[in-house]
C-alpha cells in the first residue's frame, strides 16, 4: 500500500496519505479540513546511508590528543 503526499489547496496542510488502491485515490481527504482539493506531490524515496570505516582507515582514536594509551587505533 503506497503512501503518498498531498498539498490541500485549500488550507495549506501538507500530508501524508496511505491510499489503499490506487482506483479510489479519488475519494482522498485532507486530513486537517476534510476538503478533496487536493494536489499530490512528488515525494523523496528516503534512503538509510550509512558509512563503515575500512580496516585499512581505522577511525582515528577520540583521546588521541590527550595521549589516550587505551586503544591501538593511530592518533
Amino acid at each position: 500500500m503506497p503512501i503518498f503526499e498531498y498539498k490541500c489547496e485549500d488550507c495549506g496542510a501538507v500530508s501524508e496519505v496511505l491510499v489503499r488502491n490506487t482506483a479510489k485515490e479519488s475519494e482522498v481527504v485532507c486530513p486537517d479540513c476534510k476538503s478533496e482539493n487536493l494536489n499530490k506531490l512528488i515525494s523523496v524515496p528516503g534512503a538509510l546511508v550509512t558509512q563503515t570505516p575500512r580496516p585499512e582507515m581505522p577511525m582515528p582514536c577520540p583521546g588521541a590528543e590527550q595521549g589516550c594509551s587505551q586503544c591501538s587505533f593511530p592518533g
